[in-house]
């Protein structure tokens, strides 16, 4: 007959750590997937919000009488601007749950800016060689001269 022997105790309370230690990181992985989600949507946030004067406001038919400007569509507004380059993102709204993206448009010195949403058209005038950022949150934009893009 075979003497069957229960296992030295540090042995099962190494076995009961270990599997206690499985389970409370299983329990915590969704957490972490959360907090990092928000914390690179933040870090977009923080990255697009960029601050500075306000940029002058021209009247629309002012806009663009001598070229043509170059023009783009971008989450439902159109841009146009006279010089430069254009980069744009659509970050989330502040919050512990996001709210609805926005819109964000940095120029590389465009002279004017005009943007066509749902409101209407607003130009704005930032000047020759300064750089400027739109923003467009529920169909109104704005405009600060000043952006990191094409530093």
């Amino acid at each position: 007959m075979v003497a069957v022997t229960a296992p030295p105790a540090g042995r099962r309370l190494s076995e009961l750590v270990g599997v206690g230690f499985f389970l409370v990181m299983l329990a915590t992985l969704p957490a972490w997937l959360i907090y990092e989600t928000w914390s690179l949507q933040e870090a977009e946030r923080r990255a697009w919000d960029i601050s500075g004067p306000p940029c002058p406001v021209v009247a629309h038919g002012a806009a663009f009488a001598a070229d043509t400007p170059y023009e783009f569509s971008y989450g439902g507004a159109r841009f146009a601007r006279r010089f430069g380059h254009a980069s744009c993102a659509s970050p989330l709204g502040e919050g512990l749950i996001p709210g609805d993206p926005y819109r964000v448009c940095q120029f590389t010195g465009p002279a004017m800016v005009a943007v066509a949403t749902e409101r209407g058209v607003t130009v704005f005038k930032p000047g020759v060689g300064h750089r400027a950022t739109v923003t467009v949150r529920d169909g109104k934009a704005s405009c600060v001269v000043g952006g990191w893009f094409g530093t």
